[in-house]
């Protein structure tokens, strides 16, 4: 709004400039604007230029505006004036029809003052009014109609003051209104139907309040809202349906409040919804059906609760989530043989500080396209190499600083296993040179036998099993003089117990290689290098097309071209 309003009196003001007069002790601006700020005025200045287009009166000692303010100053109106402040002043009272010849305002700021109501008539004939701001003041009450004259207002600011209630009608005639802030007032309940006047608000902002509970219709009628921020109430219970009418909703904040259960059906409404933050709340368990409705959430914080169990199937819910922050959740159990969560879309988990002291081998097995595993301060000695392992196939960062990790065998096996596969492994180990990054050198006088040198195609087997969830799988292998075969692996229902019994003793599953009756072929194909070979094919391919149509349109443009002159020079008289 600010660059608009400069902008406008830029293009309007230059022809006036030259004839603006400023009475003391006013300061005049170039652009036909006055700032009569910081001069202990108690009353406007007299004969103030009917042609301004800005007007400050900040930080003075006025403590009312009468009626017909303006035009006692020796001017009927003032057509060019678009913004007006009288921010910072002691303003108690302001009498009807006060701006009374300032049709055109565009931004009224009564910012810091000393308001407690405000009579509806005081706004009448400011139908062009787009922004009006009443932070810190000392309205208690909205009252019925109190904005009605503002007919095209944009932008409504009433934070910091002492509101406790909100008439039913208080923001009739706002129909245009787009942004209204509500923060920091003493509002402890919100009744139905609040908002049913704003059709078209797009960011709600009722932060720092002391709301207990949202009913059902209190948010009724807001189809246009994009952004509603809720954090810092003192939320116990949020009615099912609660945001039934938000179907345009975006981001929703509830953070720092008071919520410790969500039922089925409480989301339900918001089909658009992309990030949802529940960070500092009360959670001890997440359902099934706690996210129920969220089919477009891309990110969900809950840092800092008191979460001990989720139900793996909880963001199933949420087929496009893609960043999950669980943060601070020092209560958190990770089950020992179920996935810990099951989400195809997942991208970013963050576990951090989170108390945990051992990672199951299956505990991500549910999230096969993760990109990124945040662990870091935790109580985490080791990492096992097959956590990692249903990952293979997006995997690309584990971020596990503030371990006390420990540079033995086992955490070599693992990052090994992460530099044969280009994942990046950021961490911290005690060695006998202390904490050290840990890398080849944080383990370069440890034995551990030759077996754990590679972690890559011992077994082209292991690498189908990580992320194809079938009984019964094949690797195709190639022999230089034999016809392609496929050899199938151990199925989940005959699982293989005595390479996990020699792992246990740091023998690693490359060695037992020989156990299996394979003839070893000249090279092997797994399905990932398949695939990214037809990607190559296909690159190329369509390279090749571009290539050819645009020689193609070269030739034709040639040969009309030559045509072209031809019929020229047969056409000149002889």
């Amino acid at each position: 709004m600010a660059w608009a309003l400069l902008l406008l009196t830029l293009l309007t003001a230059p022809w006036r400039a030259a004839c603006i007069s400023c009475p003391a002790p006013c300061r005049c601006y170039i652009i036909a604007g006055a700032d009569c700020s910081n001069a202990s005025l108690t009353q406007l200045p007299q004969a103030l230029d009917r042609d301004l287009s800005i007007l400050k009166v900040n930080n003075n000692s006025l403590t009312s505006l009468s009626r017909f303010t303006f035009s006692k100053l020796g001017n009927r109106v003032f057509p060019h004036l678009v913004y007006l402040s009288f921010r910072l002043n002691h303003i108690r009272n302001i009498e009807p029809s006060t701006f009374e010849g300032t049709r055109n305002l565009k931004e009224l700021n009564l910012n810091r003052n000393k308001l407690t109501q405000i009579n509806p008539s005081v706004f009448r004939n400011l139908h062009k009014l787009e922004k009006l701001l009443l932070e810190k003041n000392g309205f208690f009450i909205l009252e019925k109609g109190m904005f009605r004259e503002l007919t095209s207002l944009s932008v409504l600011d009433i934070s910091e003051n002492l509101i406790v209630d909100i008439k039913f009608g208080a923001f009739k005639g706002l129909g245009s209104l787009k942004k209204l802030y509500l923060r920091s007032n003493k509002l402890i309940e919100l009744d139905s139907d609040t908002f049913r006047d704003l059709g078209s608000l797009v960011e709600l902002d009722l932060s720092n309040n002391l709301l207990v509970a949202i009913k059902k219709d209190t948010f009724r009628g807001l189809w246009s809202l994009e952004i509603m921020e809720l954090m810092f109430n003192k939320i116990r219970h949020i009615e099912k349906e609660s945001f039934i009418d938000l179907s345009n909703l975006n981001r929703l904040d509830l953070d720092d409040n008071l919520i410790g259960n969500l039922g089925g059906n409480v989301f339900k409404g918001l089909v658009n919804l992309d990030t949802l933050y529940l960070s500092d709340n009360l959670f001890q368990h997440l359902g099934s059906d706690a996210f129920l409705g969220l089919r477009n959430l891309t990110t969900l914080y809950l840092t800092s609760n008191k979460i001990r169990t989720i139900e793996s199937s909880t963001f199933q819910q949420t087929p496009l989530l893609e960043f999950l922050f669980l943060t601070t959740n020092t209560h958190l159990i990770i089950p020992e043989d179920d996935p810990f969560i099951f989400s195809g879309s997942l991208y970013y988990l963050d576990l951090s500080e989170c108390n945990l002291t051992y990672i199951p081998p299956n505990a991500f097995s549910g999230l096969p396209g993760l990109l990124t595993l945040e662990l870091s301060n935790n109580d985490l000695q080791s990492l096992d190499r097959e956590v990692l392992k249903p990952m293979t196939e997006r995997l690309s960062q584990v971020i596990i600083q503030e371990n006390p990790l420990k540079c033995d065998c086992h955490l070599k096996s693992t990052w090994l296993w992460c530099r044969d596969h280009e994942v990046s492994f950021s961490g911290k180990c005690n060695s006998q040179k202390g904490r050290v990054d840990v890398s080849w050198d944080s383990f370069h006088d440890l034995d551990c036998g030759e077996a754990l040198e590679t972690t890559r195609n011992l077994n082209p087997d292991e690498e189908i099993e990580t992320f194809v969830p079938v009984t019964v799988r094949n690797v195709v292998v190639i022999d230089d003089d034999e016809d392609p075969r496929s050899i199938p692996e151990h199925t989940s229902e005959e699982p293989d117990d005595e390479p996990a019994k020699n792992n246990s003793k740091g023998i690693s599953q490359g060695v037992l290689l020989s156990q299996h009756p394979i003839t070893t072929p000249t090279f092997r194909i797994t399905r990932r290098d398949s695939d990214k070979a037809w990607s190559v094919v296909l690159f190329l391919s369509i390279t090749v097309c571009l290539l050819l149509l645009i020689i193609a349109g070269l030739l034709i443009s040639l040969i009309f071209y030559r045509r072209h002159n031809r019929t020229i020079i047969y056409s000149v008289p002889q």
